[in-house]
């Protein structure tokens, strides 16, 4: 990997996640309180909650991230370029793999969704995804653990 031993590397997968943040928090509160149905399709149950689709599209809305990364840069955020390298790669992978529940990635500006090459939803994409996910989790664990050990 590119930035294997950079030290800014947590904020690179941070901007890769924060995309998927808000729906990913939301369907988790949502299915511990028993709202959702994990015995049925959890994101066609997710996007039937009002506005979850409009989240989903402002959090992969390359017009409002370039306007975010723009606001950053000219207030001199230099290490805030990291964040957004992880938030710009997310979006491309998705427009990439995304042929269903497809946020339109040109708004405000346009309604206009880009279907994906690939499924992001057949089982050798998902399972990719889940081990990715899981790898982030214990490595974000193990991090925030070394941080507690470093301040004692």
């Amino acid at each position: 990997m590119i930035l294997k031993n950079h030290p800014k590397r947590w904020l690179v997968v941070w901007g890769m996640v924060f995309p998927d943040i808000a729906i990913l928090g939301l369907g988790s509160f949502l299915l511990l309180k028993g709202n959702l149905h994990v015995f049925k399709p959890l994101l066609q149950q997710l996007y039937s909650v009002p506005l979850v689709p409009f989240i989903d599209t402002a959090f992969h809305s390359l017009i409002i991230w370039i306007i975010l990364f723009l606001v950053f840069f000219i207030n001199h955020f230099v290490n805030a370029k990291w964040f957004f390298f992880g938030v710009f790669s997310h979006i491309g992978i998705d427009i990439l793999t995304h042929k269903h529940f497809i946020p339109r990635y040109l708004w405000p500006i346009s309604d206009t969704s880009i279907s994906g090459l690939i499924d992001y939803r057949t089982l050798l994409f998902m399972a990719i995804d889940i081990l990715l996910l899981l790898s982030f989790t214990f490595w974000s664990i193990k991090k925030l653990i070394n941080i507690k050990n470093d301040l004692h």
